[in-house]
């Protein structure tokens, strides 16, 4: 009984360095422990993928479609220009057109992600920031901006969703450059938009019905993205 006053006591007196402190960094790493667990776990189903694809490639058995980065790039560029318009962007705030174009220096990254450059530029544009605080000035600079364009680097997050037999492609605008007007708020603005209105949702792309199944899985080399089945 003496014991357990003398700890509540200690509780009581060093609330943010006691008893407190202790459970928060047990409770810290546990989170770190479970984080390590995901990361094994994630780490195994990889080297199980990339040995069923070298076991396919060497053996001959088991279903795979290996996509190239020229043919990635290919498909995107496919898709150019893609015209976007400017109340799409920021309805009410801007009109015009933005368009994009010139996709290169395509990367298939990590974690199953490719990301790529591509060029946009404003036409007929017009900036309306009345009610925001913003200056005429501002309002000036912007458009100038978007009319004298930019590049755009974007990175595509990939994923197999099986219970509907495709992949989920989710992008996202990370970094965005300014011929004129390059200033960080520019380019934060520019890019929030981009992310809000462009790539707010994921988008799905069928897959082949010789990749299909529950144990589909996608993994990705410097050069190239797998489907295995």
């Amino acid at each position: 009984m003496k014991y357990w006053t003398i700890i509540t006591t200690l509780c009581a007196a060093v609330t943010l360095v006691g008893c407190g402190g202790y459970t928060a960094t047990i409770e810290t790493r546990q989170a770190a422990l479970k984080a390590q667990k995901d990361k094994r776990r994630s780490i195994a189903k990889k080297v199980k993928a990339h040995e069923r694809y070298r076991s396919g490639i060497s053996g001959g058995s088991g279903t795979y479609l290996v996509l190239g980065r020229a043919e990635i790039l290919e498909a995107i560029k496919s898709l150019m220009p893609y015209v976007i318009p400017g109340k799409k962007l920021w309805p009410k705030r801007l009109g015009g057109k933005v368009t994009l174009k010139n996709v290169r220096n395509l990367k298939v990254l990590s974690g199953n992600r490719i990301q790529y450059v591509t060029d946009f530029k404003g036409s007929k544009i017009t900036v309306n920031l009345k009610g925001t605080g913003a200056s005429a000035s501002h309002a000036k600079k912007l458009r100038e901006a978007l009319e004298g364009g930019g590049t755009v680097v974007v990175t595509v997050s990939l994923r197999v969703d099986r219970a509907k037999n495709r992949v989920v492609a989710k992008g996202s605008a990370t970094k965005v450059t300014l011929k004129r007007h390059n200033s960080g708020d520019n380019r934060r603005r520019l890019k929030d938009v981009i992310n809000k209105r462009i790539f707010a949702g994921a988008k799905p792309i069928g897959m082949p019905k010789a990749v299909r199944g529950k144990s589909t899985r996608m993994l990705t080399t410097n050069n190239h993205v797998i489907l295995l089945k």
